[in-house]
């Protein structure tokens, strides 16, 4: 049975996302372009290193300490998906081709979404 709960910003650190897999395949993403989000075919494959791991810790206790949230859902006691919404926009995290990056200008969709069992 999958388990969801609140975490605590004492629960976020990389041993947390261990048994977490992130893969998946891109095909199209959605680009601010000429002053307008538009969809385009930007096809690339997405697996988390260990440093994608550490901006992630950073960026979801950065989530909490600024008002937002972080769940998560575990099966068998194992970390299988987590959204974070974020409370303050100033201090964003925002993904790129080349992985998670801080951001501290613009608004980013405020969520994150993967489970996999």
């Amino acid at each position: 049975m999958v388990q969801y709960r609140k975490l605590h910003e004492d629960e976020i650190r990389q041993e947390l996302f261990q048994d977490f897999i992130r893969h998946q395949i891109v095909t199209k993403c959605w680009r601010k372009e000429g002053g307008e989000w538009i969809i385009k075919e930007v096809p690339f494959i997405e697996d988390w290193k260990e440093k994608d791991c550490e901006i992630l810790v950073s960026c979801l206790k950065n989530t909490i300490v600024t008002r937002g949230f972080v769940y998560a859902a575990f099966y068998h006691g194992k970390l299988k998906g987590f959204v974070s919404v974020v409370g303050n926009v100033k201090g964003l995290c925002q993904w790129s081709q080349n992985g998670l990056e801080m951001n501290r200008n613009i608004w980013i969709y405020p969520a994150f979404m993967s489970l996999r069992i």
